[in-house]
């Protein structure tokens, strides 16, 4: 059996900042798990010039994750019990953009397939066989 590469939830979240549709400056992502799950993790982005700034809450008065752009490369850096992580995103390979019109396309992401939909006005980005599904809005 096969196992099924996952991509990490801060790489998720670059892929949705850079689906987002280019004329908004604030959107939410919406994180569902299972065909069944209604209640849904909420994630709010504000674009910045360096990038975006992602918030837990609605107010955005929380920390905030900060993808910061450096070039075509997109870069969130999170520090856990001193040792420093970075997920990154090079646009210039992985080729994420808003779609304007109704369409999907496959982008290939630290070795992962993701797939990034719009159909009738909803933006979703998803792996296939993997049941988490995150919706732009």
């Amino acid at each position: 059996m096969q196992a099924i590469a996952t991509l990490a939830l801060e790489l998720y979240l670059i892929a949705c900042c850079l689906f987002a549709p280019a004329d908004k400056k604030t959107f939410e992502i919406a994180v569902q798990e299972g065909q069944r799950d209604k209640a849904a993790v909420m994630h709010y982005v504000e674009r910045t010039d360096a990038g975006f700034s992602i918030y837990g809450d609605k107010e955005k008065k929380g920390p905030a994750i900060s993808v910061k752009k450096d070039g075509e490369r997109y870069v969130v850096v999170q520090e856990k019990g001193g040792k420093k992580t970075e997920y990154a995103i090079d646009n210039a390979k992985a080729q994420i953009k808003p779609l304007e019109k109704e369409g999907k396309f496959t982008a290939e992401i630290e070795g992962v397939k993701v797939t990034f939909e719009l159909k009738e006005g909803a933006r979703k980005v998803y792996q296939e066989h993997v049941d988490k599904l995150f919706l732009v809005r």
